[in-house]
C-alpha cells in the first residue's frame, strides 16, 4: 500500500468491482487503536507482529459501500485476516498499509 505507492492501484481495483468509496483518509493508528481493532486475534501467533506492522507507517483507511462489499474487499486484499466483519452489512472499513 502506502510505502510502496500502491494506494491508487488498490483503490482502483476496489472501484472497478463497482464499490463506492464513501470516506477515505490517511492516518497513523496508535497501538491502542490497533489492539482494539484486532482484539479478536489476541493470543494468536500473528497478533503482535500484525499490530507492530500496522503501526509501522501511515494507513489509508477507507469506508466502502456496495453489495456484498465485505466479501469483495476480503477477496481483493487477500482474505479476512484481521478484518472485523461482525455487525457490518453493506459497509466495510479496510486499512491499506505498507
Amino acid at each position: 500500500g502506502v510505502a510502496r505507492n500502491l494506494t491508487g492501484e488498490i483503490l482502483s481495483r476496489i472501484e472497478s468491482k463497482g464499490y463506492q468509496l464513501v470516506d477515505i483518509r490517511m492516518v497513523q493508528p496508535d497501538r491502542d487503536v490497533l489492539r482494539a481493532h484486532y482484539a479478536e486475534h489476541e493470543g494468536k501467533p500473528f497478533y503482535d507482529p500484525l499490530v507492530t506492522f500496522m503501526e509501522s507507517g501511515p494507513v489509508v483507511a477507507i469506508r466502502v459501500a456496495g453489495h456484498r462489499v465485505i466479501e469483495g474487499i476480503h477477496e481483493e486484499i487477500g482474505g479476512a485476516g484481521g478484518a472485523r466483519t461482525h455487525d457490518l452489512t453493506d459497509y466495510e472499513s479496510a486499512a491499506l498499509t505498507s
